[in-house]
Formats: C-alpha cells, structure tokens, sequence
C-alpha cells in the first residue's frame, strides 16, 4: 500500500509527489517519485526527485510547443 505526500514541485496540471511506502513494504526501500495528473493519474515513477521534476517540465514544454508544420513538397520548375 502507497500513500503519497502533499505535492513537491507543480507546473499546469501535474505535480511530483513522493511515494510514500505502507506498512507492508521492506524496510530501507528508496524513496519514489511520482507525477500524478490533478485527477490523481500516474505518468510515470522514478528514485529521484531531480529526475521526476526534469520529466514534468519536459512534458509541459512538449505540450506548449506547437507541432512543427512540414512544407509541402512541390515540382522542381524548370
């Protein structure tokens, strides 16, 4: 069973929060990293929180960059 904290980083709709383990868990397991959606939805998990923040800011910038337009291809005109 996992608990997680109160959020630790947030940008948008996402936040890093660190997985907590439950009672159930071994003892000295590293500590987790979690970006979760304001729904509660998990993205993706990691060991570090560097690494958890890094991936969060990558995804809001992928999300504000608009999708390159590729020119169309024409004839040669001679």
């Amino acid at each position: 069973m996992e608990h997680e904290s109160p959020p630790l980083y947030s940008r948008g709709p996402y936040r890093v929060v660190q997985c907590r383990a439950g009672d159930g868990d071994r003892p000295g397991a590293l500590p987790r990293f979690a970006i979760v959606t304001a729904s509660g939805e998990r993205l993706h998990e990691t060991v570090s929180f560097d690494a958890a923040r890094i991936w969060l800011d990558l995804r809001i910038e992928q999300e504000q960059t608009p999708p390159t337009r590729r020119a169309r291809e024409r004839p040669l005109r001679r």
